[in-house]
């Protein structure tokens, strides 16, 4: 993914998305990132390109989500 922080900084990213939402206006991406080694939330607006790198994600989409929330504590209690 080619994505553009809010400082106008582009960088090239690999990640493992597995939840959108609106929020606060904007479409965002809830992803595992490659290249933090974390959990990142992107907007979908700073997306410039995407492409399919033909991988699969490194563990299932379930867990994905279950790490998510016990890093961030999204979700947890509800």
């Amino acid at each position: 993914m080619k994505y553009v922080d809010v400082g106008g900084q582009v960088s090239q990213r690999q990640i493992w998305p597995f939840a959108m939402a609106f929020l606060g206006g904007h479409g965002m991406i809830a992803a595992w990132c490659e290249l933090r080694g974390d959990f990142r939330h992107f907007r979908a607006d700073r997306v410039r390109a995407l492409a399919d790198g033909g991988e699969r994600y490194p563990s299932r989409r379930p867990l994905l989500i279950q790490r998510w929330r016990a890093a961030t504590g999204h979700g947890v209690g509800c």
